[in-house]
């Protein structure tokens, strides 16, 4: 059977617009729906001066959450956020996306952090009344990192706002760093966070992929954190609240049908729940599918599914989690697959310890009985996982994504730009060489010789191509 065209944006008539093909995360405090017990959760963690930590799988809507906290019109206009919080003019709120680190290292760190306090100081009038600069130099000069680190905190101690930092992606910062760094960055942050003269002015929202702790142990930093010791981390963003996931597909496609689109009927929904589940990420994707299957007034929801399974960003998502879940089973000796298994073939695990880590992250829905996958697409792919997704090296999280991309297309040449798709998307890379360093360190992993690579090739003006796929090699 026939897959269902690819629709091109370009190729609807200007009056009709596809209100799913965003994959960006949300930045309109209007689209964004749910996560309530989250948000109640920083309100608290913001009065009571307790930093917080929130993780979360690819594409379960952890940068959106990040985006509703910081915006003007986001949670600051709820009546029970600000019952919490107080007067929020009193609050210098500081979005850090480390995806953006231009240098990533400490120095580099600390300068960004700088950048990032003064930039939304002078944004909300809100800077010392000192001259700055003292500061504005220090970004200017090759100051060392004692030099930066004592700018950075008498900026902040002159500041009359309280300072909460929102760090996106705070991955970066341990898995990007040298372990003698980590220690002294987040040992710093503690540091700042307990300055007598800084007590009650200073706050952290993080936002990570892993659990910080889960960061550390997979860094080889075994030894107890300070830093981890005075955060509450909070449970995993999983799965949307069901009126929310409601409140997504109607609202968004009530856009769509206000410029004269089609309509998806109640089966084509509940199609997208049986597919997606409750996962933002693909619940978007899959509704995007639906919206341009019915544009072309095509019915056939075998054809449509088809399309969902061939998306590159679904086909990449289904592998991290895979992966994800591979990791974690590793590291925390936790028979998750074994679980995940058990789930697909309608049995109900015991409550263990791995069934509400899958529960937990939004992997299993136990919201109905017996529990399921999330969703129909992952649980299909779980029966038949690619044999690349095993791989016998310790790979970094943005490592794996680009070495699972390139042993899917092993002895094809993947461009710059398909490649830096796949490991950042939407985002810009951290810095213009960022891509030339994450293959340096694969090779660094996989060749036996870096300095003359026999599987990860470069082609010259193209791109990368994996010659071979040494996890296969006996």
């Amino acid at each position: 059977m026939a897959a269902v065209p690819m629709l091109k944006e370009e190729n609807y008539p200007q009056s009709v617009t596809n209100p799913f093909s965003s994959r960006m995360p949300v930045t309109d405090p209007d689209q964004f729906y749910g996560r309530y017990d989250q948000v109640q959760r920083v309100a608290e963690s913001i009065r009571y001066w307790q930093p917080y930590a929130v993780s979360g799988e690819p594409r379960i809507g952890k940068t959106s959450f990040l985006y509703y906290l910081i915006h003007p019109k986001g949670v600051r206009t709820l009546h029970k956020f600000l019952a919490l919080i107080g007067d929020p003019n009193g609050y210098l709120f500081v979005l850090v996306e480390l995806q953006r680190l231009p240098v990533r290292n400490a120095i580099g760190f600390w300068r960004y952090l700088l950048d990032r306090l003064t930039e939304e100081a002078r944004k909300e009038a809100a800077e010392p009344t000192v001259e700055q600069n003292t500061y504005i130099g220090s970004l200017e000069q090759e100051s060392d990192y004692y030099q930066v680190q004592t700018y950075f905190e008498s900026y902040l101690k002159q500041l009359e706002k309280r300072v909460v930092f929102f760090f996106d992606d705070f991955d970066i910062v341990i898995n990007d760093l040298d372990n003698t760094e980590v220690v002294q960055v987040t040992d710093k942050l503690r540091t700042l966070k307990e300055a007598l003269d800084l007590n009650g002015r200073l706050n952290y929202i993080i936002v990570s992929t892993e659990p910080l702790v889960r960061l550390l142990k997979a860094k080889g930093i075994t030894s107890p954190s300070p830093f981890t010791s005075i955060i509450i981390s909070m449970t995993p963003l999983g799965l949307l609240e069901k009126d929310a996931a409601d409140e997504l597909i109607r609202e968004t496609l009530r856009h769509g049908t206000e410029q004269d689109g089609p309509v998806l009927t109640e089966d084509d929904i509940a199609f997208a729940y049986q597919l997606a589940g409750r996962y933002p990420g693909i619940l978007k994707t899959t509704c995007y599918y639906l919206f341009s299957a019915r544009y072309e007034g095509i019915t056939d929801y075998h054809s449509v599914r088809q399309n969902i399974e061939d998306d590159q960003n679904i086909r990449w998502l289904m592998e991290a989690l895979w992966e994800r879940i591979k990791h974690e089973e590793e590291l925390e000796e936790l028979p998750l697959r074994e679980t995940l298994f058990q789930i697909a073939q309608g049995q109900v695990p015991p409550d263990s310890p791995a069934f509400r880590e899958l529960r937990q992250r939004g992997i299993v829905d136990d919201s109905m009985s017996p529990p399921r996958i999330f969703g129909d697409l992952f649980g299909s792919f779980i029966h038949h996982p690619p044999s690349h997704a095993v791989t016998p090296f310790e790979l970094t999280h943005l490592e794996s994504k680009l070495y699972s991309y390139l042993a899917e297309h092993v002895g094809q040449t993947c461009s710059r730009e398909q490649l830096q798709e796949v490991v950042w998307g939407d985002k810009l890379p951290g810095s213009l060489d960022a891509l030339e360093q994450l293959v340096k360190r694969i090779r660094g992993k996989i060749e036996p010789n870096p300095d003359r690579p026999i599987y990860l090739l470069n082609v010259r003006g193209q791109g990368y191509l994996l010659q071979k796929d040494p996890s296969k090699l006996n």
